[in-house]
């Protein structure tokens, strides 16, 4: 988490705002078409400015500085400097997202949730990182009145982890594994802003991959190389093959035993090659 506290300069502009308030039924026509074309427009171009500049110093004149407007035509459309301030992050937050999506689902279909957990690291550490830790330092720093920059982070990203885990899972296990991915990556991120040991936040994010692989792998495949996963058997191969006929519930207790089966083994063969004890 930043250690910096960014200083917005948002209550210089209270009076404005309050004038703002009374012209309430003046704003309504905010919400037209053209009017909220208009008003995306300007929350781009705020954006950007946040994305290059961060929030040190960020105030509504500097804002409308970088939307190349002024002040009373923000006020028009946002309800003050802390409303455009956290649509502002919230849109940062979104761009964010995007690339890491981008980057899990690029390339051949099929790719593993552990190849999709590790494309996502560098857009979570891209240029909108630095803004978005300051972001959250601002929240941490004073909840009661920056609550709302960090309120629903954790909504926003959980859909785009949900949609990297494999579709036949249930919801139930979709929703544990996709929170555990996000609290661990968010450690990661703060590991690396507050101790600069990147090798150490490598290490992790590594054990990160290997553990998401171990959740989508069978044990099977975790105990044999590919060319020991056929049997030499011609009768077995042929019953093996012969599943395919069955339904899928039959399928899946058909493996669950095989599994057992395999790992029964496995244990008896450690038990074999272990040293007696002199």
């Amino acid at each position: 988490m930043a250690r910096t506290t960014p200083s917005t300069n948002v209550d210089g502009d209270a009076s404005a705002h309050h004038g703002a308030e009374e012209r309430a039924g003046y704003r309504r026509s905010a919400r037209s078409p053209r009017g909220e074309a208009r008003r995306r427009e300007l929350l781009d171009r705020v954006t950007d400015d946040l994305a290059v500049n961060g929030l040190v110093d960020f105030s509504l004149r500097r804002a409308a500085r970088a939307a190349g407007t002024t002040h009373k035509v923000l006020l028009y459309h946002f309800d003050g400097a802390d409303d455009l301030l956290a649509q502002a992050i919230f849109q940062l937050r979104e761009r964010r997202i995007g690339s890491a999506l981008g980057a899990a689902t690029r390339g051949a279909a099929g790719r593993t949730l552990a190849t999709r957990v590790r494309a996502v690291w560098p857009a979570l550490v891209g240029e909108e990182s630095r803004v978005l830790d300051q972001a959250i330092g601002l929240m941490m720093y004073d909840s009661a009145r920056y609550a709302d920059l960090g309120r629903g982070a954790s909504q926003q990203y959980l859909p785009a982890l949900l949609s990297l885990c494999p579709e036949h899972w249930s919801d139930r296990r979709k929703l544990e594994v996709a929170e555990m991915i996000l609290a661990v990556l968010r450690g990661f991120l703060i590991d690396r802003l507050t101790s600069e040991d990147t090798a150490g936040v490598e290490a992790g994010f590594e054990a990160l991959g290997n553990l998401a692989l171990a959740l989508t792998t069978s044990a099977a495949s975790l105990l044999f190389d590919p060319n020991e996963r056929g049997p030499e058997t011609p009768s077995l191969r042929l019953r093996l093959e012969a599943l395919d006929q069955l339904e899928p519930d039959e399928q899946a207790n058909v493996l669950a035993m095989i599994e057992g089966a395999l790992l029964r083994h496995q244990v008896r063969q450690v038990g074999v090659t272990q040293p007696t004890a002199s």
